[in-house]
């Protein structure tokens, strides 16, 4: 293991900056949400097992994300996460977003990660896809970078 130093400033340096209770509905959520289309970066991964969808969430409410919606259709779970920076902490009140796609049948995860403002994806990265990464027991790849 160890993952030197930048593991270890991922995994708590984001944290202290987030609102611990952000406050985002639906609609605004979802506008926010296609308005960071240029800024969103895309996981992949393959399930050893079907991870409960109520474990993940709680992983990733204890790294700051909050679960806006979600829901089963058939086999598809579907849930979107916010976490909101602080208004102090530099970039006060942008957005860092997640789409959680998990195929239960196909055991396949698809992660997409958007900022409301630029120069946030890449920590948005670094601090969540490690926690959801332990949250689903599975390695998350980057898709292509292309688009």
């Amino acid at each position: 293991g160890g993952g030197g130093g930048f593991s270890s400033w991922s995994s708590s340096g984001l944290l202290p900056m987030l609102e611990p209770y952000p406050l985002i509905d639906a609609s605004a959520f979802e506008s926010c949400w296609s308005g960071s289309s240029d800024r969103s970066a895309v996981f992949h991964a393959s399930l050893r097992a079907s991870p409960s969808p109520d474990e993940v969430e709680l992983a990733l409410t204890h790294a700051g994300l909050v679960c806006i919606a979600a829901g089963a259709v058939g086999e598809v779970h579907k849930s979107y996460y916010a976490a909101q920076l602080r208004p102090h902490a530099r970039g006060g009140g942008e957005w860092l977003m997640l789409e959680l796609i998990v195929q239960l049948h196909a055991r396949a995860v698809q992660a997409s990660f958007r900022a409301s403002a630029e120069g946030w994806l890449s920590q948005t990265i670094e601090h969540f896809v490690p926690v959801l990464a332990r949250a689903i027991d599975a390695e998350l790849h980057r898709a292509d970078a292309t688009r």
